[in-house]
């Protein structure tokens, strides 16, 4: 089986400034809930996050000076809750169109399954679910799926997906749930019919990523995958990396006949930099690594 198509190259920002602009201007807004930045739709109705993953963007400049990342900050608008409710309505009626067509995110500002956000996180993914919007949520907790009975919200399950980020280092996250908590909550999902993704990024060391993505494989739709652009990274190791998840999905495919079973793997560019693999001879390098295999 020709499998190279599953694996796709997701490009970073060539200018970070409109991330930037994206971030900060827009999600910290105090006056909406939804962002758009080129079809992107994001929302962010709470600004900081308390989870202490010393990796996160929001912990360096320019982030750091317009958002507290120690402290969890609710937006104005959200102050009464009924009125802030009422808005969140009224800006997904206005954006429905453009929401049904390119889904929403939650979200870049903080975690939306901290308990102070859950209660906002939990109206949002049921509006979605009633307005028939895509929602894609991505957390690192674990503590919300018991207060939830998520295995009978069955419209949740046709409009929500919800995505780990997976480091397998606890201890850089000091305050999110444990890395392996949030592996056994992805299998749950999958099993109670939710689609689920994962977020492995940042590698922080390509032997802890690949057993994150190990552990969970054949139970997410897709892993999205990224470096820390202020780590240094080795690029025979990075090329390993890369060639582990080619002959782990060989293996995988040899017990599994349907493809709806096969997970797309998207590598941001950065990591093909890393590893001196050009874009463009990609697809034939990993052809290249499963045919050494076959051989050998």
């Amino acid at each position: 089986m020709d499998f190279s198509e599953r694996f796709r190259i997701l490009h970073t920002p060539k200018s970070i400034g409109k991330f930037e602009d994206f971030i900060l201007k827009d999600c910290c807004a105090e006056d909406k809930f939804i962002s758009e930045n080129n079809g992107s739709f994001s929302f962010d109705a709470y600004i900081g996050c308390t989870n202490g993953c010393t990796y996160c963007y929001m912990n360096r400049k320019p982030y750091c000076e317009f958002i507290n990342n120690k402290s969890l900050k609710i937006k104005s608008s959200l102050l009464d809750t009924e009125k802030g409710r009422d808005q969140i309505i009224s800006e997904v009626d206005s954006k429905l169109i453009e929401l049904r067509n390119h889904g929403l995110m939650a979200s870049f500002v903080t975690d939306p399954f901290l308990p102070e956000v859950l209660p906002t996180t939990l109206f949002l993914m049921d509006l979605c679910s009633k307005k028939g919007i895509s929602l894609k949520v991505l957390t690192k907790r674990t503590d919300w799926i018991n207060k939830v009975n998520l295995e009978n919200m069955h419209e949740w399950k046709k409009y929500i997906s919800i995505g780990f980020t997976l480091t397998n280092v606890d201890k850089i996250e000091t305050n999110a749930s444990p890395n392996e908590e949030r592996i056994k909550a992805i299998e749950y999902l999958n099993n109670i019919g939710y689609v689920t993704f994962c977020s492995i990024e940042p590698i922080i060391n390509c032997e802890a990523s690949y057993f994150a993505i190990y552990k969970t494989f054949g139970k997410c739709a897709y892993y999205k995958i990224g470096i820390d652009s202020m780590r240094k990274y080795d690029s025979a190791e990075m090329r390993l990396f890369i060639d582990r998840l080619v002959l782990l999905y060989m293996s995988y495919t040899n017990h599994i006949s349907n493809n709806s079973h096969f997970p797309y793997i998207y590598l941001k560019n950065n990591i093909l930099d890393v590893a001196e693999i050009a874009e463009t001879d990609f697809e034939n390098y990993i052809k290249h690594v499963t045919e050494l295999h076959n051989y050998i």
